[in-house]
C-alpha cells in the first residue's frame, strides 16, 4: 500500500474498507470527526457476523504515531478481551491475514 502526502489516511481507510467488504465484513463503523468521539477511540470498528468477530483498529500512516489517549484506549479494549490494534500501510499482509482469520 502506498500513499501520497494528500489524503493518505483516507486512502488507507478506503483500501481497508474495500478489502473488508470483499471478505464479508458488513458492519464497519468509522468516526469521521474525532472531536465528537471519546479521546483515543480507534478509527475503525469492524464486525463479521458469520465469524462472530469484532475488530477495533487504529489506522496510522507514517509519520503519524499513536497518541497517549489512543494507546490507552487500545490497551483498555485489549484488557477487556477485545481484538484491538494498529494497522499501517506496511502491515498489508497482516491486514489481509487478520481480516481472513
Amino acid at each position: 500500500m502506498s500513499y501520497g502526502a494528500r489524503g493518505k489516511h483516507e486512502q488507507m481507510y478506503q483500501q481497508v474498507r474495500r478489502l473488508a467488504l470483499c471478505l464479508g465484513w458488513r458492519l464497519i463503523y468509522r468516526h469521521y470527526d474525532s472531536r465528537r468521539s471519546p479521546p483515543g477511540w480507534p478509527d475503525l470498528v469492524l464486525i463479521h457476523l458469520e465469524r462472530r468477530r469484532l475488530l477495533f483498529r487504529e489506522l496510522k500512516v507514517p509519520p503519524d504515531r499513536l497518541t497517549t489517549a489512543q494507546a490507552e484506549c487500545l490497551v483498555a479494549l485489549q484488557t477487556c478481551g477485545q481484538d484491538a490494534g494498529v494497522w499501517t500501510p506496511a502491515d498489508e499482509e497482516r491486514i489481509v491475514r487478520e481480516l481472513t482469520a
